[in-house]
């Protein structure tokens, strides 16, 4: 057992033991079904990576062509057929579709991108 911060880590045969940074869990077994827990969250990996993983209060969903979403802090990224979701890090906001039609805002700055390249500032 290892513990820095109330944490513990088991591993056996297959690496079946829970790891705990700040009250998360994680747990291999045969195909690494279990869920890892940074600050709250939960990924489960089943068959095809079929779960969620929460950095700062975001889900991400992997199943059959990883549809799900990734928030970092407070944005929410979809993959479906092609990528058409949104990425938020700083209050910003990116959809793929077809062609990156979408707005990416680090700072404050806002892009879209359509037919062609249109940028606001």
């Amino acid at each position: 057992m290892d513990n820095r911060l109330g944490e513990t880590t088991g591993w056996e045969r297959q690496q079946a033991g829970r790891d705990n940074r700040l009250g998360g869990t994680t747990g291999w077994e045969g195909q690494q079904t279990g869920r890892d827990n940074r600050l709250g969250g939960t990924t489960g990996w089943e068959g095809q990576q079929a779960g969620r993983d929460n950095r700062l209060g975001g889900t991400t969903d992997w199943e059959g062509q990883q549809a799900g979403r990734d928030n970092r802090l407070g944005g929410t990224t979809g993959w479906e057929g092609q990528q058409a979701g949104r990425d938020n890090r700083l209050g910003g906001t990116t959809g793929w579709e077809r062609q990156q039609a979408g707005r990416d805002n680090r700072l404050g700055r806002t892009t879209d991108w359509e037919e062609k390249f249109v940028q606001i500032k």
